[in-house]
């Protein structure tokens, strides 16, 4: 009897380890605290994050990251991508300008301008940094808040899964 129970034992043990590994390389579990990103993500949604593809590629414009925020908060964001490392990012009438010129958003999103950065004039992102915004302009504290507007690939924990 004490021969299969041992077995059990090792079988769950290894379960566990292999979910723990998992879980600290491939992918992570996250809530969603806010309602920046209303109304694709509501507060208290489960996110899965893949912690690997940034691995292989650099975020893409208009993907949904989850990030270590600004130095002064401890809770893990959740925001969009909208302009990539190099660019000058800048709001004008709830539209973005990348470069200098608008570009089409794929969702139904408006950007308020308020805040400082890329709202009255451009703002150049350096060579490894994001600008995010969170789709529920109104209530999202982002890259047009901070001081410091750049998201580092460094801070990049993962990019939301597929719904």
């Amino acid at each position: 009897m004490a021969l299969p129970l041992r077995n059990w034992c090792r079988r769950i043990a290894l379960a566990i380890a292999l979910l723990l590994v998992f879980r600290v390389v491939f992918c992570e579990l996250f809530v969603v605290a806010a309602t920046s990103m209303m109304p694709v993500l509501q507060a208290g949604d489960v996110l899965v994050v893949d912690k690997q593809i940034y691995e292989w590629r650099l975020p893409r414009r208009w993907e949904i990251i989850v990030f270590h925020g600004p130095e002064y908060r401890t809770t893990p964001y959740v925001k969009r991508v909208v302009a990539l490392p190099g660019e000058t990012v800048e709001i004008k009438d709830g539209r973005i300008h990348i470069n200098g010129e608008a570009i089409a958003m794929p969702h139904q999103a408006s950007y308020e301008s308020h805040g400082r950065h890329g709202i009255h004039s451009p703002c150049r992102l350096d060579v490894d940094e994001f600008f995010v915004l969170g789709d529920n302009s109104a209530a999202s504290d982002d890259s047009r808040t901070w001081p410091q507007p750049g998201v580092k690939l460094s801070a990049i924990i993962g990019k939301l899964m597929q719904r």
